[in-house]
């Protein structure tokens, strides 16, 4: 009577944790299933220094919505994110240059990485004004400023012979 007694007890608890088991297996394997994406439509993007975008017109979706995605700048002042209504169907996220550099632009799903982007900005060149030859042949103008190899440089002169 006692071995039939045990013999019961042993099913009863198979039959309580075996389910119990095999629907934390079920809810593990469905976590750990990644059938989700966010992908940047291009490999890298150009801006010029106060240029928006709507950057969430540039990624392509996966099993996800633009809601359940954050995003963010490895510099905020060289380039800064901005997302109106994030929870709502008509959210956007804008990114928004503000000074000359090179940056990444990151997609996160809840603290995940899912992909990454290179943004460079460049101030745009400006065209010298005020130009002025004179009677020596030295061409003169207004300075203007342009980023080369990263650095902002200055030009200011230039000498032109002129021949006779």
């Amino acid at each position: 009577m006692k071995k039939m007694k045990n013999f019961n007890l042993k099913v009863l608890c198979t039959l309580l944790i075996l389910p119990l088991v095999m629907m934390a297996g079920i809810l593990l394997a469905a976590c750990a299933d990644k059938n989700y994406s966010a992908r940047f439509k291009k490999d890298e993007y150009t801006l010029s220094i106060g240029q928006r975008i709507d950057i969430t017109k540039d990624v392509e979706l996966e099993n996800i919505t633009l809601q359940d995605l954050y995003f963010n700048s490895s510099d905020p002042s060289v380039l800064s994110v901005e997302t109106t209504n994030p929870l709502e169907s008509n959210s956007k996220t804008e990114i928004k240059a503000h000074k000359a550099g090179d940056v990444v632009l990151y997609v996160y799903l809840r603290g995940e990485t899912l992909d990454t982007v290179n943004v460079t900005v460049k101030k745009q060149f400006e065209a010298p004004t005020n130009i002025r030859v004179s009677s020596s042949g030295l061409v003169e103008w207004n300075a203007v400023t342009a980023i080369h190899d990263g650095k902002e440089v200055q030009a200011t002169y230039n000498v032109f012979v002129a021949k006779s």
